[in-house]
Parts: structure tokens; sequence; C-alpha cells
């Protein structure tokens, strides 16, 4: 395997939470009295910096991003108990350490969010460090991750990126690095294969598909 430095996206790639994730939008679309919308519709309308998405579901007239993200939050954490962590994942994320693979988290989630996490799956010593956001307006992961590769003097050759939304193949693109898609998180498969980088169906097809990226 070719590759020293693996970055996972951890909502909907790390975490299977796509449907907690819907059903806090789904609780501020009856606070303003409007219909819920399916997974399959949350999928296909998903996109970063989630500004974009608001204002595709609500009328988020008035609203600051702070605002709307205080409300999604406050629903999303009713219903993180019940994300669990992906299996085959964790089988992976074990695995790859054990080989002595730098393994990071680069999310749009906020890092401290992402760290409580990381302690509560029994994950702690797996990754090297956590690219997170200061905040929770979930936008562009592109800069800080750039910033990360240029500080560490890492080589896009042997880092590859894994996520779930085409945020991820831009984020790996603007290093200069891979990226392995899954399309069982956010974003619908239509989406991430319109990106051109590697998509496999689910977590159970990532190993071969990290062993095989040569």
């Amino acid at each position: 395997m070719r590759y020293k430095n693996v970055f996972w996206d951890w909502n909907g790639t790390v975490i299977d939470d796509a449907a907690a994730s819907l059903s806090a939008v789904n609780a501020m679309l009856a606070d303003k009295c409007l219909a819920p919308i399916t997974l399959e519709r949350y999928r296909e309308l998903i996109d970063v910096p989630i500004i974009r998405f608001y204002e595709r579901v609500m009328d988020i007239s008035g609203e600051s991003m702070e605002t709307l993200a205080e409300k999604f939050n406050a629903y999303y954490e009713e219903f993180l108990p019940e994300c669990p962590v992906r299996s085959e994942t964790r089988s992976l994320l074990l695995k790859l350490s054990k080989l002595g693979v730098r393994q990071y988290v680069f999310s749009s989630s906020e890092k401290g969010i992402i760290e409580s996490g990381i302690e509560r799956y029994g994950l702690g010593g797996i990754f090297s460090e956590v690219l997170g956001a200061s905040d929770r307006r979930v936008e562009s992961k592109v800069e800080r991750t750039a910033a990360f590769f240029a500080r560490e003097r890492l080589k896009a050759s042997e880092s590859v990126f894994i996520g779930d939304m085409a945020h991820d193949a831009e984020t790996a693109r603007a290093v200069g690095a891979d990226c392995i898609l899954v399309a069982c998180g956010h974003q619908s498969i239509s989406a991430l294969l319109q990106t051109g980088a590697p998509t496999v169906e689910d977590t159970a097809s990532l190993e071969k598909a990290i062993f095989e990226q040569q």
C-alpha cells in the first residue's frame, strides 16, 4: 500500500448519521409548518457550504447561519446517540493503524464535537490530528486542509481522502491527492459520480479500494 496518510471525513463516512441529520432537518421544517423531506431528497439537495442546502428547503430570510446551526444542532444532538460507527470502517481504521498509516479526520463539523465523538466511540489513539472547524456553520474545508498539507509538508502522492460528498473530492483535488467516495452517506451516488473520483457503494468495499489504488 502506497498511502502513508489517510484523511477521513467524519459525518456519513466514519459515523452513520445521515438519518439523524435528516430527522433534525425535518424538525426544523416542522417548526416552519413545512412538510418533511425524504432521505432520498435530502441526499439530492445536501451541499457544502450548508447554507446552500437550507436555501433549497426552507425560507431562511432574516436568519443567520449561526442561528440555523444552533437550531440544527439542538435537534441533531437528540438523535446522535443512535448513530453508530460503521463496523467495516472501525475494522479498517484499526488495520491501517496497525500498519503505521497516519490517519486524520478532515471535517466541516466543529473540532470539539468530533473529538468528543472519537472518545465516545472508542477511537482514541487512531487519529494523528482532527482538522475540524472552529464553529458549527459547516463551511468549506479546502483552505484548512491545504494549509495543513503545506505546514506538515505532506506528499499528495502518499495521501488519500475518504468521504461521502462531492466536497470531499474537491478538497482532495485542492491538494493534489487521491479520493475515494462512499455512496452510503449524506450525498446521492449521482452527485458523487459526477466528481470523477472512484466511488464505492458502501464502507465494506473501502478496504479493497484503498489497497488497490496504485
